[in-house]
């Protein structure tokens, strides 16, 4: 289901989560496994800056899964969304078809 070369997604912004994420992608020495974050809360793309062991690096923030870009080789979906918005979330990445893989993680 996972592999060495994974792309992740992760909605809602969970900054802890993605940087424990690339903690864990450092330590196993392999690329940073964390694409983007979907924050509902912004109108543009932006970008957050994390640690990949002691560099810094931008990951991007999207307002939608529909920003997303087309041509990204992101496999992996994990929803963090509340438990009222979880099943509409998951929805909305299973019409997407830019995922092989949905981790639910709803409260």
């Amino acid at each position: 289901m996972f592999t060495q070369s994974s792309q992740s997604i992760i909605y809602g912004r969970h900054l802890d989560v993605a940087q424990r994420m690339l903690d864990f992608d450092f330590l196993s020495g392999r690329a940073p496994s964390v694409a983007g974050i979907v924050d509902r809360t912004l109108r543009t793309t932006s970008f957050a800056k994390l640690f990949f062991g002691s560099d810094e690096i931008r990951i991007p923030l999207y307002p939608s899964i529909a920003h997303i870009p087309k041509d990204a080789d992101i496999d992996t979906f994990l929803n963090f969304a509340s438990f009222r918005s979880a099943t509409s979330v998951t929805l909305e990445a299973l019409i997407s078809e830019k995922f092989k893989t949905l981790v639910i993680v709803a409260e």
